[in-house]
């Protein structure tokens, strides 16, 4: 046996791999990509939409606890920044929890009580408006520092209509404040949009002007006719 044959029979030949083309390398990476599951979302096999809820019977609406629990968590926080002496804080989170539940008056009462504390009685009042039980001097000095109803309309920081209200009394006070801006700027306003204070200051400094305008034409035409009086005298 010569040597040549003796190394194939000893060492065989091995089969040569082929390099895999880009068009084989792309389908494999896309097929990776297709079939792993997606990370923190395991498969329970009910469809879903592209929002990435259940769909069908499968699908569960979300329970009122579940809604409102940014609401007791905000204002639990609210308390232990207040035991804390954080006041700012605290008053920050209110003012956020108003602008996300302007219909729910816990969260404009706790302002109220901050303002208290830095003894702002104007704006306790603001945040007290809607409420029967609140003090007459806080809301004189709301009124007083608010003086317009479009003003008054901003400050309340109220978004939908009076019927989404707790109480008669707020839905009450929230129609007279609207009715009283509908009649200072001459057409109908609602709560998602409040006119500018400017739009009822430029009505009232338009009719002031229109007074004005007024008496100088009277006084310009009682001049005339003096003078008008005297050049007939003068002839006669």
């Amino acid at each position: 046996m010569s040597v040549n044959a003796w190394a194939k029979s000893r060492y065989p030949r091995q089969r040569r791999r082929t390099k895999p083309s880009h068009s084989m390398i792309w389908l494999g990476r896309s097929m990776s990509i297709i079939m792993a599951p997606r990370r923190g979302r395991p498969f329970t096999g009910a469809p879903r939409d592209r929002r990435g809820g259940e769909t069908g019977s499968t699908a569960r609406a979300p329970s009122s606890d579940h809604v409102f629990m940014p609401l007791r968590d905000t204002l639990a926080r609210v308390d232990a920044d207040l035991a804390a002496g954080r006041v700012p804080v605290a008053r920050q989170r209110l003012r956020g929890l108003v602008s996300s539940y302007p219909d729910d008056p816990a969260p404009r009462r706790r302002l109220a009580e901050v303002y208290r504390l830095y003894g702002e009685p104007a704006e306790a009042g603001r945040w007290m408006y809607l409420e029967p039980d609140r003090e007459a001097a806080e809301t004189a000095a709301f009124e007083a520092r608010y003086r317009t109803a479009a003003d008054r309309m901003r400050a309340l920081a109220w978004r939908g209509p009076e019927s989404l209200a707790r109480t008669d009394f707020a839905r009450e006070r929230l129609a007279a404040v609207r009715v009283s801006c509908s009649r200072a700027v001459g057409r109908p306003v609602d709560w998602d949009a409040v006119p500018s204070g400017g739009e009822q200051d430029g009505r009232g400094r338009s009719f002031a002007g229109s007074a004005a305008g007024a008496g100088c034409l009277v006084a310009l035409l009682a001049f005339l006719a003096i003078w008008v009086n005297g050049l007939v005298a003068l002839f006669e």
